[in-house]
């Protein structure tokens, strides 16, 4: 399959070997003969490879090279396969692709709520649209301070619904998000955030709150 085409699958594959994977792209029609055979007969002598999850993309091959690029450092020598320490960074780069899941594997440890919260707000996907978060529904008030998962110093205020102030800005969760993530050069190709992840309250992630019952 050459370069640029219009649409095709980047898919991301789990080897035996704990925290190591495979990062590669094929066509849509493609898809299922490749699965199969990476299941069974592996890649570059790595055996019994689990695929987990499959996105359809434009320009695959494009977005796989940008995957190879952002996991350049922890690739395994001279193959397609990079070391994480944990499998949802893996999952969240393939989702920030911007792409619509084609594949997701059954009984892999990855709950529903995190991969449909780490697709785009806007995605148009029937299974894993994500609603948008306010404060409000989650009990908390303007005034409250809010920790940017990736550095708990780094703090926000709450000052509406669904904006906080930093550094004397207002900003929206996935904006203030999009911001921190490319000053720390670890932004994703597509910039798109759903900020509720990144954020916590007292220790628990802001998607992981309790909504409020609602009284009558």
């Amino acid at each position: 399959m050459k370069d640029g085409i219009e649409s095709g699958i980047v898919y991301l594959a789990a080897a035996p070997l704990p925290g190591l994977y495979k990062i590669g792209y094929t066509s849509l029609s493609e898809f299922k003969r490749r699965k199969r055979y990476l299941e069974k007969n592996g890649y570059s002598n790595v055996n019994a490879l689990t695929v987990i999850l499959a996105v359809e993309v434009e320009d695959a091959a494009g977005k796989e090279r940008l995957l190879h690029q952002k996991f350049y450092n922890q690739r395994c020598s001279t193959t397609e396969f990079f070391s994480s320490r944990t499998l949802e960074v893996m999952v969240e780069a393939l989702l920030s692709l911007g792409g619509k899941v084609f594949y997701k594997a059954d009984g892999i440890n990855i709950p529903a709520a995190e991969t449909a919260s780490a697709e785009p707000e806007h995605s148009q996907h029937p299974h894993i649209q994500p609603n948008r978060f306010n404060f409000q529904d989650v009990g908390l008030n303007l005034g409250e301070k809010i920790a940017f998962k990736e550095d708990p110093h780094i703090t926000a205020t709450v000052v509406g619904v669904d904006k906080v102030m930093y550094e004397g800005k207002n900003w929206s969760l996935s904006g203030l998000t999009k911001e921190l993530k490319n000053r720390k050069g670890t932004g994703y190709p597509s910039g798109r955030y759903q900020g509720s992840r990144y954020w916590k309250y007292q220790g628990t992630r802001l998607s992981k709150l309790p909504h409020k019952t609602a009284t009558t």
